[in-house]
C-alpha cells in the first residue's frame, strides 16, 4: 500500500500479483482503494455511503466483493445493515449481492470464482449462518449454521478435509 497516513485495511492481492485492494478512510468515508503496484496509480473503486470494507479478489481476477455498511437500520438496533457487493473489474460495473434485513459479512470465493460464501446474522439460527450463492444469481443457500467464524475459507479443491 502506499505510503500515507490514513488507516488502509485489510489488504488482499489480485490473482495476477498486479494489483492490491484494500478499505481506507480517506476522502470520502472508508472506500474500496486499488493500488497498481507496477505504475504506482492508486484510484478508488467505490464511491458514495461510506464504510466499505473487506475487499477480496475472485480467484479468476475477474471480481472483487466486499462488504458494504448502506441502507436503512436493522431491526435490532440503530446500526446500519451490512450488504455483500460485486464490482465487475472489467465492466467497471458494481452489483448487489445480499439484499436481506440482516447483516452478511465474511466473504470467501470458491475455487472456481462461480460461488460466493459468507455469513449472514439471522436471528433464531443460534448464531450466525454461513450461506452461498451463484454469480448466476438465485436465492442464498445455507450451508452451515450455528457457528460464528471470525474468517472464512474454503478448501482450495472445494472439498471437505477427510
Amino acid at each position: 500500500m502506499p505510503n500515507n497516513t490514513f488507516d488502509d485495511i485489510r489488504p488482499d492481492w489480485s490473482p495476477n500479483g498486479r494489483y492490491l485492494a484494500y478499505s481506507s478512510d480517506r476522502d470520502d468515508g472508508r472506500q474500496i482503494y486499488l493500488f497498481a503496484l507496477r505504475t504506482g496509480v492508486e484510484r478508488a473503486m467505490t464511491s458514495g455511503d461510506p464504510n466499505k470494507r473487506h475487499p477480496a479478489f475472485s480467484p479468476d481476477g475477474r471480481w472483487l466483493a466486499y462488504q458494504g455498511f448502506e441502507g436503512p437500520p436493522n431491526s435490532n438496533d440503530s446500526s446500519p445493515v451490512s450488504e455483500i457487493y460485486l464490482f465487475d473489474l472489467e465492466a467497471e460495473q458494481t452489483f448487489l449481492v445480499t439484499t436481506e434485513e440482516q447483516s452478511a459479512f465474511c466473504v470467501e470465493w470458491s475455487p472456481d470464482s462461480a460461488y460466493l460464501y459468507f455469513q449472514f446474522d439471522i436471528p433464531g439460527l443460534d448464531r450466525n449462518a454461513i450461506f452461498k450463492t451463484s454469480l448466476n444469481g438465485g436465492t442464498p443457500e445455507l450451508v452451515l449454521r450455528g457457528h460464528r467464524l471470525v474468517q472464512l475459507v474454503v478448501s482450495p479443491n472445494s472439498e471437505q478435509p477427510k
